[in-house]
């Protein structure tokens, strides 16, 4: 597939009130799985 038709898909995999400011944690989307943190007001995500 070239670069001009892949298409970039969103998935919610948590609310921002189901991760308090100062904490981690893991979720799974798909078959990955991901590490969702909240510190000083940014949400971030690895995986």
């Amino acid at each position: 597939m070239s670069e001009e038709n892949k298409t970039l898909v969103w998935h919610k995999v948590l609310s921002k009130d189901e991760l308090p400011e100062g904490r981690v944690t893991s979720v799974t989307c798909k078959k990955q799985t991901l590490c969702m943190s909240h510190h000083e007001g940014q949400y971030g995500a690895t995986g």
